[in-house]
């Protein structure tokens, strides 16, 4: 099959938001997504709503990518009831609705000389909130 590669490069994501909603038609959740481009998601944050279906909490992960669009980084973020929003989590989303930082998972990939090989982790490092290697 043909794709003309002007068409192909301007597409853009599938959705940007996406509500779930219980068997009465009530929302419980929804899922925000922000895309670097059409293959490469940015960031995603979810938001949780209570029975009465008000906005209740939120949280959120954001993801950093290497030239070849693999993610070397993932920031994920917690509640807002948790405490005050990370600098790392801010940029995206509803900050009223992101909490600290809980996990940042860091992702170094192996170099190969002379060939286009990739997707082959050297190594992944995750750490708490606080940079302790866990």
């Amino acid at each position: 099959m043909y794709i003309n590669t002007n068409s192909y490069l301007s597409a853009i994501p599938v959705e940007s938001s996406v509500t779930y909603q219980d068997g009465a038609g009530k929302t419980f959740k929804t899922v925000y997504k922000a895309w670097q481009n059409s293959h490469v998601m940015a960031a995603e944050q979810n938001i949780l709503y209570d029975a009465a279906g008000s906005v209740s909490v939120g949280n959120a992960r954001v993801f950093a990518h290497n030239g070849n669009e693999q993610v070397t980084g993932v920031f994920e973020c917690g509640f807002q009831t948790e405490g005050s929003i990370d600098p790392s989590c801010s940029g995206f989303g509803n900050p009223s609705y992101i909490g600290p930082l809980r996990r940042h998972a860091t992702t170094a990939y192996h170099v190969f000389s002379g060939n286009h090989i990739v997707n082959a982790p050297d190594n992944i490092t995750v750490a708490d909130g606080s940079g302790t290697t866990v």
